[in-house]
């Protein structure tokens, strides 16, 4: 079993990418041999000669878009990455430039040689890691030491194509409101609720246009159709006040106009 920790199971919408084989490399040391680079166990290392630059190269099945890298040191001070295709292997292109894997310091003393260290997709070369690959070249150097044998423990390719895609999260439905009070379910509109029936009939279009009654036999004069009106409009408003009545309401009753008294005639003279 592995002494590290799945480091893949922190990278969500990430798919692992496992290399198929150590296509070659430029030298090692047994029982450090380059394959080691595969597996994740700690003591089984891939080391080359020291005081020089060193790689490895590893295939994939097929090409593939690398998102993420994780590296595990081996003593080597600086790597960087480069990928190319089967189809033209001489033709490399940057996807991590070079980094620092130890400091000099750690290089003389030869401690914290096995450091991890994990590149997302925002360290890569974005118009490099936009593309598929199946070619992977790791440059390690080590200019402060040149009396130790060194390299990595493990490389760890991933990628985010085809990868799923987390569940979205789904909100609960609001409330419905009024103001800053909530209404309970039981408020809400329903078939018996006032205004209901307006909408209903209008929605079913069974709304019928008033007509004035018309007299049996030849048409109807204005002044009985203007009076039919008046009474539909009556009879469908029975409640409504107007101004007239309220005035007439008001005002005191008035009294007939008195005929005026025409004076008595004056009695004819005596002859």
């Amino acid at each position: 079993n592995s002494l590290f920790p799945a480091i893949s199971q922190s990278k969500t919408n990430t798919m692992p990418l496992v290399p198929a084989r150590v296509l070659s490399f430029t030298s090692e040391i047994p029982p450090h041999h380059a394959a080691n680079v595969l597996n994740d166990d700690p003591a089984k290392q891939w080391r080359a000669k020291p005081g020089e630059k060193q790689s490895i190269i590893l295939e994939l099945d097929k090409p593939s878009v690398i998102s993420n890298i994780d590296l595990c040191n081996a003593g080597a001070a600086l790597v960087e990455v480069l990928v190319s295709r089967a189809a033209a292997p001489t033709t490399e292109e940057v996807l991590l430039p070079t980094i620092l894997l130890m400091s000099a310091s750690d290089s003389r003393t030869w401690t914290n040689t096995q450091a991890v260290r994990m590149f997302e997709n925002a360290r890569l070369q974005k118009l490099t890691a936009e593309q598929a690959w199946d070619r992977v070249r790791v440059v390690c150097t080590q200019p402060y030491n040149k009396t130790e044998p060194f390299g990595l423990t493990f490389v760890h390719l991933y990628t985010s194509d085809g990868a799923a895609a987390p569940p979205a999260v789904t909100s609960p439905p609001k409330e419905p409101s009024l103001g800053l009070f909530k209404l309970k379910e039981s408020l809400q509109r329903t078939p018996s609720s006032a205004g209901s029936h307006f909408y209903e009939k209008k929605a079913a279009g069974s709304f019928s246009t008033l007509s004035p009654p018309r007299p049996a036999g030849g048409s109807a004069s204005s002044e009985s159709v203007g009076a039919a009106v008046a009474a539909a409009a009556a009879r469908s408003m029975p409640n409504t006040v107007t101004l007239a009545s309220v005035r007439a309401a008001d005002s005191p009753p008035r009294k007939p106009p008195s005929s005026p008294v025409k004076p008595a005639a004056a009695p004819a003279p005596a002859p």
